[in-house]
C-alpha cells in the first residue's frame, strides 16, 4: 500500500450515515429506563431504579455520540485529512 493512500477506507461496505442505528440505540435503550423505572417503583426496588439511572448515562452516552457523529461529518466536508503513518 502506498502511503498516498493510506488515508482510503479498505472496504466501501459502511454506510454513509449511522443516524438510524443511532435513533434505534437511543430509543430501545430510553424505552427500557422507562420500564425499569415504572417496575422498580412498583416492586419497591431500589437495585432496579438505580440500573435505570446506570441505563440513562449509556443513553446520555449514545446521544453524546450521535451529536459529535453528526458535527464531524459536517466539519470534515471538504477538508484534507492528513495521515500518520509509520512503516517498518
Amino acid at each position: 500500500m502506498s502511503a498516498d493512500k493510506c488515508c482510503e477506507p479498505a472496504y466501501g461496505h459502511s454506510p454513509k450515515s449511522f443516524g438510524g442505528a443511532f435513533a434505534v440505540g437511543v430509543g430501545l435503550n430510553f424505552g427500557f429506563v422507562v420500564v425499569e423505572v415504572i417496575f422498580g417503583i412498583f416492586a419497591h426496588s431500589l437495585a432496579l431504579i438505580a440500573d435505570a439511572g446506570h441505563n440513562m448515562g449509556d443513553v446520555l452516552g449514545l446521544v453524546l455520540a450521535w451529536i459529535a457523529t453528526n458535527y464531524s461529518w459536517r466539519w470534515t466536508a471538504g477538508v484534507v485529512v492528513v495521515c500518520f503513518t509509520f512503516w517498518s
